[in-house]
């Protein structure tokens, strides 16, 4: 194998570990940066075990952050070498598909350059297809109230559902990404508060105020130390929530994080201030919860082509 190959390989390990220790990323956020990277650079890397690796010299120059110049030139070739040709095989491909594998790889330039690995900062000659703007998918309050009812229906017949429960309330209750509630904990949770303390992207921490509500249902569930959901997955709240909407036959498959959408669209429908939705929903600028204004705009420019006398026809 070439030495270049093992190099590459273990700069993706090293990588993926900064990712996880580091940046604090979810499961399926680094299990999505892998696939993305292991797809682009798969003539090179799918071949080599780390077993074949860990004891090299290669790998120690590299947990030192030292390549010599010849091999960084190389590197730093091959990135812009296959960088082009995918950006031509990927033409096909939505512009949002490319821009999620195009964002990934460029942090991963980004890293390299700043770490010392490569000498040119190649992020600059990669340029991202513009995807229109999409409001993100919601419920309607009725629609919540019926996915929590069926499943309080459910859950009194058989009362081992009872997390699948309190995993829906807390979703929409406290508007949390399924990695915050798959990782929350019993010691940061104050039942006399009503709070919740987070830890969410980039390990930054926030609280959060839990309805009454799921504060009820997380007291039947309650243990004294560990997560509140156990080693529940990422992967697992997705289908449980998958199933209750189907369960609850909404018209359109739902997520978890469309119940955090939810959450965040029905707070500014009752006038949440968007700096106080910024906090709450643990946004590092106030851009990304702007999105929440669009449906919140859509929704009145209806009520007004339907309701004022002058959008009325005569």
């Amino acid at each position: 194998m070439h030495n270049l190959d093992f190099i590459l390989y273990g700069l993706l390990d090293k990588y993926l570990k900064y990712l996880k220790f580091s940046k604090s990323f979810s499961e399926l956020t680094l299990k999505s940066y892998k696939t993305d990277l292991f797809q682009f650079f798969d003539q090179n890397v799918k071949k080599i075990h780390f077993s074949k690796l860990k004891n090299s010299a290669v790998l120690k120059k590299i947990e030192h952050n030292k390549l010599d110049k010849a091999s960084s030139k190389q590197l730093q070739n091959l990135l812009k070498n296959k960088m082009n040709s995918r950006l031509s095989a990927w033409s096909s491909w939505s512009p949002a598909t490319r821009n999620r594998k195009i964002a990934s790889l460029k942090s991963f330039f980004k890293w390299l350059y700043l770490q010392g690995f490569i000498q040119e900062d190649i992020n600059a000659k990669i340029k991202s297809p513009k995807v229109p703007s999409r409001i993100p998918h919601f419920l309607s309050v009725d629609e919540v109230k019926t996915l929590i009812q069926t499943c309080e229906d459910e859950q009194k017949k058989d009362p081992s559902l009872t997390k699948d429960l309190t995993l829906i309330l807390m979703l929409y209750g406290g508007g949390l990404r399924v990695s915050e509630a798959c990782s929350a904990k019993w010691k940061n949770l104050s039942f006399s508060d009503h709070t919740l303390k987070i830890r969410g992207k980039g390990s930054k921490e926030r609280i959060i105020v839990l309805p009454q509500k799921v504060l009820k249902h997380l007291k039947r569930i309650q243990k004294k130390s560990g997560n509140i959901f156990g080693n529940l997955k990422e992967r697992q709240a997705y289908d449980i929530v998958r199933n209750w909407g189907a369960r609850a036959g909404l018209s359109k498959p739902i997520s978890p994080h469309v119940l955090r959408h939810s959450y965040a669209t029905h707070l500014l429908d009752s006038g949440s201030d968007l700096r106080v939705l910024q906090d709450l929903l643990g946004h590092r600028s106030l851009s990304a919860t702007q999105k929440y204004t669009q449906i919140h705009l859509s929704k009145l420019s209806k009520t007004l082509k339907s309701s004022h006398p002058l959008s009325r026809k005569k």
